[in-house]
């Protein structure tokens, strides 16, 4: 049975229940023999700063309706009591009559791209019409950091790769990486990372159990990646899964993994599989098409998504993937400065989070991340970080370069981040394969169902060699350090 269905179970006879919930027991669970509820008076509740584009876990008092939903919990099918750690004085004067809503205290860009997906009009006049308006400023920011995606054009229109993104129910930066992903042939480990970014993290620290826990994630080590040291470990979990005699329990046991938390990466993979099938990214057979409506309507047991092997060729290249992420999630970029790291887009020193695989690195000069959150001690912590090489930014990121052809620098919009090239000529060989790899990018916006031309396939292939080549490069590095340690 799942863990927590055990708190419906009836208790026995001489036994008292004790049950510690958050605050999604206010609403969203009935459990029949609660009789007696206590009331911190306090949760925690996420924000975003538009400004400083990051995520805030604050604890802070709850309203009154909130107050009223807990106190409800008790004796909801019998008589009870509810015990309030709070003083009537601060319930009557100080609480907040409701909870702040949504679209004031969480990111605004899902919302702006549903406006414009639904054809609502200007932007700013339309979400001036809410109950509960969100600020101008806030409104203006959430737009620009669209426009800095490539979802929105200055004038506030959908571009062609936003009428894409639109299509799945992922934020921009994570619609961005499975649409490139599926242009780059690695499609696996895109969505798969867009789903565990879109779940429960898979990783279980018991109490009492911090280092080995941390020892086991660090054994999935893999690319100088948070989010493929998580994909890693998720493949080893379907390959036990899939292998007959083998126990799903006992490993998830052993490597401090979640099943359920890990069974719902599986699942909304499936889903963004599909949408990328129903957007014409994907062109399958009827063979695969039938696989694939085995496991849309398969809930006996699970089938595992399986991606054909023509969108998948890259996804073992780590350098190529890490790139295909930095590019997605630009400008979402740390450089390194001292011991330390800092953002590019504020310049605002950050630390990175407790537990990731680059914490700690000596190697990496820039690092993508998907999200910073503003720790209890103060402190900006960015997690799901990855290494992010200066030549494939160059070539992919969406913004507009400068290239200095003679004097041998390449930068990005206001100098946030500039490359020394040596040879002029080289820099003019960068400039025209990014030129190619925009215009192969922007038609597949356009017509994802279309085939590539054999002139679009020799840039590709031009475009794979870079990173062959430095895969290789790093492999043999890897080696020699291996046989080193032995």
């Amino acid at each position: 049975m799942t863990y927590w269905l055990v708190i419906l179970l009836s208790r026995p006879t001489g036994v008292r229940k004790i049950v510690l919930a958050t605050n999604i027991a206010e609403t969203g669970v009935t459990i029949p023999d609660i009789t007696c509820v206590v009331d911190t008076g306090k949760h925690k509740e996420m924000r975003f700063d538009e400004r400083r584009q990051l995520s805030r876990l604050t604890q802070s008092f709850i309203s009154r309706a909130n107050a009223k939903q807990r106190r409800g919990r008790a004796g909801r099918v019998q008589e009870g009591l509810c015990f309030h750690l709070f003083t009537k004085y601060r319930h009557d004067n100080l609480m907040a009559e409701q909870q702040t809503p949504e679209m004031l205290r969480l990111s605004l860009q899902d919302l702006v791209m549903r406006v414009k997906i639904c054809k609502l009009g200007d932007i700013e006049a339309t979400l001036a019409q809410a109950l509960d308006a969100p600020s101008y400023k806030n409104i203006r920011r959430a737009i620009d950091a669209l426009v800095e995606v490539d979802a929105l054009t200055p004038s506030e229109e959908l571009t062609p790769l936003g009428r894409q993104i639109a299509k799945l129910p992922l934020d921009a930066h994570l619609g961005k990486l499975v649409l490139l992903a599926s242009t780059f042939a690695c499609v696996d480990v895109a969505i798969t990372i867009a789903a565990i970014v879109s779940s429960k993290s898979p990783f279980l620290t018991p109490f009492g159990a911090k280092q080995r826990a941390d020892i086991a994630r660090l054994a999935f080590k893999k690319g100088d990646s948070d989010l493929l040291t998580t994909y890693n470990a998720y493949r080893a979990w379907k390959a036990v899964c899939t292998t007959p005699g083998r126990s799903e329990m006992q490993f998830c046991h052993k490597n401090f993994l979640s099943p359920q938390n890990l069974g719902n990466i599986e699942d909304l993979k499936a889903q963004l599989f599909s949408s990328l099938v129903d957007a014409g990214f994907i062109q399958l057979t009827p063979e695969e098409r039938r696989a694939m409506s085995r496991y849309r309507n398969t809930s006996r047991h699970r089938v595992f998504v399986e991606v054909p092997a023509q969108y998948d060729i890259h996804t073992d290249n780590d350098i190529l993937v890490n790139s295909v992420i930095a590019t997605a999630f630009y400008p979402k970029i740390l450089t390194r400065e001292g011991k330390g790291w800092r953002n590019i887009s504020n310049n605002q020193t950050v630390s990175l989070g407790p537990t990731s695989v680059n914490k700690g690195s000596q190697t990496a000069h820039f690092l993508s991340y998907y999200n910073i959150m503003q720790s209890s001690n103060k402190f900006y912590n960015a997690h799901s970080t990855s290494i992010a090489y200066p030549l494939p930014m160059v070539l992919m990121v969406a913004a507009d370069m400068d290239f200095k052809l003679h004097a041998g620098v390449i930068s990005l919009p206001g100098n946030v981040l500039r490359f020394a090239v040596r040879e002029w000529r080289a820099a003019v060989a960068l400039k025209v394969l990014r030129r190619r790899i925009k215009e192969i990018l922007a038609n597949s916006w356009k017509n994802p169902a279309r085939q590539l031309s054999d002139r679009e396939k020799e840039w590709l292939g031009l475009f794979y060699r870079m990173f062959e080549e430095r895969f290789e490069k790093d492999e043999r590095i890897r080696e020699r350090a291996g046989g080193k340690a032995k």
